[in-house]
């Protein structure tokens, strides 16, 4: 085989090569996209069957006294029974009214959230709750962690380390949240261990691994708490790649994902725009 017969097919399998990171880097790509709608549309439909299911039989205890003979007239609701979507009207009057009551709810949440007195009322039905034996404890530890990363977001991490993780040999970037507590240095019978939370790509919130290491196991690294967020955030996108110690510009898209985390400075924001 000549030189350009060797220089062509390599460069075929190069362009092969290519294409096919490409459509790989392409389909994580929707993956990544997907999950946190398909996540969404699951809890909102789970949400949405409770309620029909609820009130499903004072409907029809509305329409045996004719509180709903109206709906009779309505020729729409006729033509959507007619061409099968519902078995009757009485199932679309219950679809029809649990959307609006899970609208409504949703909406009256986030209002109620967004006030002062709304923060109080909060408060006490995490209390009741709370207050729930077995239930009021799994509850309680799901609240804190959402507190912890949603509302003081990247403040709650005072330093950023690697560590060996899961296997030596491959290093993970770990947040310092704390000491560790003295019952696990004395069963673990290791004096000096550090609390790190192991965040996992591409959001940090859904979760990852409360650890408690040696210290003699941690490694220093120059990066900021805020940089690091990124970088998981990201999916190491954020890098640059080249040398690995500067950081490009982040999309709107990456922003949006960001604030989701934790506060950003507003010099971080004004870079962007």
């Amino acid at each position: 085989m000549s030189d350009s017969d060797r220089r062509a097919t390599s460069a075929a399998r190069s362009a092969g090569k290519s294409v096919y990171e490409e459509a790989v880097d392409v389909v994580l790509t929707g993956i990544v996209v997907i999950i946190p709608v398909v996540i969404t549309i699951y809890i909102l439909n789970a949400a949405f069957e409770l309620i029909v299911t609820a009130l499903d039989p004072v409907i029809r205890l509305l329409d045996w006294a004719g509180a709903t003979s109206w709906a009779y007239e309505v020729g729409f609701i006729d033509f959507l029974v007619e061409v099968g979507l519902y078995t009757n009207v009485i199932d679309f009057l219950t679809e029809l009214i649990a959307l609006t009551l899970l609208a409504t709810v949703i909406v009256s949440i986030g209002l109620l959230a967004r006030h002062r007195y709304g923060e109080r009322v909060i408060d006490l039905f995490d209390y009741l709750i709370g207050s729930l034996p077995a239930i009021g404890t799994i509850y309680q530890s799901f609240r804190r962690m959402g507190d912890v990363l949603l509302e003081s977001g990247v403040e709650n991490f005072r330093e950023v380390k690697l560590v060996e993780f899961p296997r030596e040999g491959i290093y993970v970037i770990g947040f310092v949240t704390n000491q560790a507590p003295m019952p696990v240095e004395q069963s673990a019978e290791i004096e000096g261990m550090t609390t790190l939370f192991l965040p996992l790509a591409p959001n940090p919130v859904m979760g990852g691994f409360l650890t408690y290491i040696p210290d003699d196991r941690i490694r220093d690294i120059d990066m900021a708490v805020e940089d690091a967020v990124r970088t998981i955030v990201t999916s190491g996108i954020a890098t640059d790649e080249d040398h690995g110690d500067d950081y490009r510009p982040l999309s709107r898209d990456e922003l949006d994902r960001l604030r989701d985390i934790g506060p950003l400075s507003r010099e971080e924001t004004n870079d962007d725009d």
